[in-house]
């Protein structure tokens, strides 16, 4: 089956593992209010107010791995993850050698920004369906809901470009 190429670009992949970030979050601030009422004085406020500091990081994690969007802005694919925009990156397509489909696992990729097994980035959400972009310097695996469509528009740029 041929995949007819977009003529523009903008997805969006919704995460699952934001849900355990948002809950491991809810219990640390509820441990920080019981803790920082039981125990007086200065050591019940410390740890109360630990368990709120680490509450908030583990829900900004949260709100990062809620979503992914790849999407195209004319000279460059972006990819932003979470409605807070911590983490972005934008790849000309210029800078883009050649594109294809790939999987990823948990065990071997994991879930998130960080090296990819055997160099390059990967960026994703969850485990399964991606896209494989080898670059000028390096490479980028991207996790999408639909590979063979973002792969069919990135071909399609690289054949204009």
């Amino acid at each position: 089956m041929t995949v007819r190429p977009p003529a523009t670009y903008d997805r969006t992949q919704h995460g699952v593992l934001h849900r355990v970030f948002l809950v491991v979050a809810a219990l640390e601030l509820a441990a920080g209010v019981v803790v920082g009422s039981l125990v007086k004085g200065e050591e019940g406020t410390s740890v109360g107010v630990i368990l709120g500091c680490s509450a908030a990081f583990f829900a900004l994690i949260s709100a990062t791995m809620a979503r992914m969007r790849i999407h195209d802005d004319g000279a460059a694919l972006r990819v932003v993850l979470g409605p807070v925009e911590l983490f972005r990156k934008r790849v000309p397509y210029a800078s883009i050698r050649s594109v294809q489909p790939y999987e990823t696992t948990v065990l071997r990729h994991g879930v998130g920004i960080h090296m990819a097994p055997g160099g390059g980035w990967t960026w994703n959400l969850k485990k399964g369906p991606a896209v494989e972009l080898v670059l000028e310097k390096g490479r980028l695996i991207l996790g999408t809901d639909d590979p063979a469509e973002l792969v069919a528009f990135l071909q399609a740029k690289l054949r204009r470009g």
